[in-house]
């Protein structure tokens, strides 16, 4: 609930108001900091709200991992080739549409049963080569979502803003099914600086990601080690800090 776009305007006023109404006991701890110390369950107010049932306690383990909204999920990149205008006749009657996308192995497959069932010669013609060579990206048990035609690497740059402080630039996450805030909210615990996310500059371009000082390094291993990115879709990387040698 954002509270700056309701009539309150602040967090105080708007448990006053709840206060009085009868929903709530609230109790100024110290100056600034209020608690609410009772919840009248019974109000009228409250009779048509149900609480969910729990299905199970979870221990204590399992409950840090449910309440982590930041948890990063490895993505798995995959070499796939999709059906397109070209060749959609030879795979139409194996049961496969336009756009599907088939692994290398599959076509394979599909191209031997096409020549035993046309009685063809085998010749290696190459149907890979016209087919659309695309990326499939999966996240954990999600299923895959296929990137056509060629992928734009995620872009990780330095850029000066004002009063000449160096911030590093990270865009096209979104193309990869990372989210942004998440990957924020990463970063900036890490390393201890502020992190903001906002519209790309560019246009057609999700948001990207803009973090204090020269971060390039720690930006290239999160994408490396933690969310598996291969380093060819990463582009900026040499542009690191060096470290010095001891």
């Amino acid at each position: 609930m954002d509270l700056k776009k309701s009539s309150f305007k602040k967090l105080s006023k708007f448990l006053q108001a709840k206060a009085e109404e009868g929903y709530i006991t609230v109790k100024e701890q110290s100056k600034g900091v209020d608690v609410i110390t009772d919840v009248d369950k019974s109000h009228l107010g409250l009779r048509d709200v149900q609480v969910p049932e729990i299905e199970e306690e979870s221990t204590s383990a399992d409950s840090a991992t449910a309440a982590d909204a930041d948890t990063v999920v490895p993505l798995t990149f995959t070499d796939v080739y999709c059906i397109n205008a070209t060749t959609q006749d030879l795979f139409k009657e194996l049961g496969h549409a336009k756009g599907d996308a088939l692994l290398i192995a599959e076509v394979r497959e599909c191209v031997t049963e096409y020549i035993k069932r046309n009685d063809l010669q085998c010749e290696d013609k190459r149907v890979v080569g016209k087919m659309q060579a695309s990326v499939a990206i999966s996240a954990g048990n999600e299923p895959p979502t296929v990137k056509k035609g060629k992928l734009e690497p995620i872009k990780v740059t330095t850029a000066l803003r004002s009063s000449n402080k160096k911030v590093t630039v990270v865009e096209n996450l979104e193309d990869f099914g990372i989210d942004v805030r998440v990957f924020a909210r990463l970063v900036q615990k890490a390393v201890a600086c502020s992190c903001s996310v906002a519209p790309s500059e560019q246009k057609n371009k999700g948001p990207s990601v803009t973090i204090q000082g020269n971060q390039i390094a720690f930006v290239g291993k999160v994408l490396l080690e933690k969310y598996k990115i291969p380093r060819r879709y990463i582009s900026g990387l040499e542009n690191a800090v060096k470290q010095k040698k001891r």
